[in-house]
């Protein structure tokens, strides 16, 4: 590890109030993360908490909200996702074809429980 890098925590005994970082840590590795999905242009996967994945590209984010570029635009709440997944190694062909491949709305995959039916063919009710 370098040098410098952990500085012993002192008491501050001016008066003055300490300014704190506009951005929390966890908060800036999003926005590094995020930002270079967006200067790669790269494809990703965006699963919800509901269970939808979503894949496009991310054109914006902020605090609350993340836009992505499929055939359509959509905007997705941060608080709706569960994982942004890279989905290959080079830049997205956006508008354009590429092995074969034509740009496509976001996917859609729901998850669906299997339904418990009471009672069975021999049972006489």
């Amino acid at each position: 590890m370098g040098a410098g890098l952990l500085k012993p925590i002192r008491k501050k005994t001016s008066s003055k109030k300490p300014v704190k970082d506009s951005v929390a840590p966890a908060q800036s590795a999003q926005d590094r993360f995020l930002r270079q999905m967006i200067e790669e242009h790269r494809r990703v996967a965006v699963f919800l908490a509901s269970g939808v994945k979503l894949e496009g590209e991310i054109v914006s984010f902020d605090q609350y909200v993340i836009l992505m570029k499929g055939t359509m635009t959509d905007k997705v709440y941060k608080h709706a996702v569960s994982t942004i997944q890279p989905l290959e190694a080079g830049p997205s062909k956006a508008g354009a074809k590429a092995k074969g491949e034509t740009s496509r709305a976001p996917t859609i995959i729901r998850r669906v429980r299997p339904r418990l039916v009471k009672g069975g063919a021999g049972d006489g009710n």
